[in-house]
């Protein structure tokens, strides 16, 4: 189940992608019956849905879902940024510096290779930076969330904000790691919003 979930989460399985069962069970190489339990539970995790006579399609995101992560990451990473200020060593700020090279400028484009590249640097700065805040509750709420929220996460991924989040943490300065961390995310959230909306009006036309 990890394979599909992760597919649909990283977009190798596109939002309205139907899914049967025979044809999972092909490309996966396993039998109908893991692949029907595993349907059934990422339906519960709602990232498919079950049509009578037509199997289970991947689910589009919604606004609210957007707000709610985005609202979470703020509050927690937020609260990361200002504790890692303190705690991060030397050679953490300097790893942070490292994985700015990645976030300078867009080269990808929504959902192909390149992105996902960017995404895997972008999710290592942002990890390194939960762990800096020295408490392991708070860094593996970040872990989860970040892991679980991977489709929001791309269509909000925004460039160009890690330099001056690694300036407030070189500088020791909470308030201002925070700052910049929040007005990070809340960047994101702007750009996954904009991208909702513009699916929504295709969709429309």
């Amino acid at each position: 189940m990890e394979t599909l979930r992760s597919d649909i989460l990283d977009q190798r399985i596109p939002i309205g992608e139907i899914l049967l069962e025979k044809e999972v069970a092909a490309r996966l190489s396993v039998s109908k019956t893991p692949v029907r339990e595993a349907l059934a539970l990422l339906c519960q995790e709602g990232l498919v849905q079950l049509f009578p006579r037509r199997g289970y399609v991947v689910r589009g995101l919604s606004v609210q879902e957007v707000l709610d992560t985005f609202d979470l990451r703020v509050i927690l990473e937020g609260a990361a940024a200002e504790r890692a200020a303190r705690h991060l060593t030397a050679d953490e700020l300097d790893l942070l510096a490292e994985l700015c090279e990645h976030d300078c400028c867009r080269t990808s484009q929504l959902g192909d290779s390149a992105q996902r590249e960017d995404m895997l640097h972008s999710l290592d700065f942002h990890l390194i930076i939960a762990r800096g805040s020295r408490n392991q509750l708070l860094a593996t709420d970040v872990e989860r969330l970040l892991r679980a929220s991977r489709r929001i996460t791309a269509i909000g991924f925004t460039y160009g904000h890690h330099a001056g989040i690694v300036d407030a943490l070189r500088a020791r300065d909470p308030a201002a790691s925070r700052r910049a961390m929040e007005d990070h995310i809340l960047a994101g959230r702007r750009l996954a919003l904009q991208t909702l909306a513009r699916s929504d009006d295709e969709i429309a036309s």
